[in-house]
């Protein structure tokens, strides 16, 4: 029976032998908790508790998975594949990322199905591309979200105990800083929060980071009023005041924060108005297109007419 040490071995090599590896790991966790994990067949158990997963087609195909990556980045693949870096794919990242949230939002579930699919191949692909300049492989990354998981779930893995959901993120953010504590102690505490993150889900993500530790008010009622002050000075500015960007873009933030305190997303909130905003743009269309005539072709005053509507019908 091979160890853990001795499949990480194999990585690089051929994943089917990695694959037939007979690898069972048992681990106690607490008292009462362990898993056993084993190739072809991984089945977790804890507290007596099995899940019902057929975890053999899984492994199966992932493994398919990583080869057909594989045969597209080797000799006789395919060019584009092969030619692609982590930079030039990152966009795809992210496209698919937003696609799979797209689809959630449509209430699709095989629509989510199949962007979770092509999410999955950009996750893989370029973990590909990073074993081979010997950065990190797949195994490296499949070991640190294992890793990490079990790590930050004390209450499941271990012996901690929680009262709700909201003592799990309070501990989650405490071992979060304790993983973090060899970093630089001069860094922000806002460092963390990535600089490519849509702009009102980075607000939103700041606000509550530096909520925990005092810095943002988690009152609703003074983020309103902080928000009519930061309306006040964009009417001024709309008047001829100056300081238009800043004060739009004050506004914009304290609103993703009052929305923040009230338990949603500014980014899902503007996301389904834009939804909203272009099924009435789809209406307009599609009122006009009944009657035999083009959009560009009706006059101003008509389409304005017919806009506001459809708007009010939907008030």
């Amino acid at each position: 029976m091979a160890n853990i040490k001795e499949i990480k071995r194999l990585r690089g090599g051929d994943l089917q032998v990695a694959a037939q590896a007979n690898v069972q790991i048992d681990a106690e966790i607490g008292q009462k908790d362990h898993f056993r994990m084993e190739t072809g067949f991984c089945r977790e158990i804890i507290s007596g508790w099995k899940l019902n997963m057929d975890w053999d087609s899984i492994g199966k195909r992932f493994i398919e998975l990583c080869r057909l990556i594989d045969r597209l980045r080797s000799p006789g693949g395919c060019p584009w594949d092969a030619k692609q870096t982590v930079d030039s794919i990152k966009r795809y990242l992210l496209e698919e990322a937003y696609e799979v949230v797209d689809s959630v939002e449509k209430g699709d579930p095989q629509d989510v199905c199949g962007e979770l699919g092509d999410l999955l191949f950009q996750i893989v692909f370029m973990a590909r591309i990073e074993s081979e300049t010997g950065a990190y492989d797949v195994l490296d990354v499949l070991d640190g979200i294992i890793e990490k998981m079990i790590r930050r779930h004390p209450h499941v893995f271990g012996e901690a105990q929680v009262e709700d959901a909201e003592e799990v993120a309070r501990n989650w953010a405490e071992i979060k800083k304790h993983e973090n504590h060899g970093a630089d102690s001069a860094a922000s505490l806002l460092d963390s929060v990535p600089v490519h993150l849509p702009a009102l889900m980075r607000a939103h993500r700041m606000a509550e980071r530096a909520s925990k530790y005092g810095l943002e008010s988690g009152d609703a009622d003074s983020l309103l009023d902080e928000a009519r002050k930061d309306f006040r000075s964009l009417e001024f500015a709309v008047a001829g005041g100056g300081g238009f960007d800043q004060a739009m873009g004050d506004l914009l933030f304290s609103l993703a924060a009052l929305a923040r305190v009230s338990g949603v997303h500014a980014e899902d909130l503007l996301r389904l108005s834009n939804r909203r905003f272009q099924e009435d743009v789809e209406r307009v269309e599609g009122r006009f297109k009944s009657q035999g005539l083009d959009l560009d072709a009706v006059p101003r005053e008509r389409k304005a007419e017919v806009w506001q509507g459809i708007r009010k019908e939907r008030v």
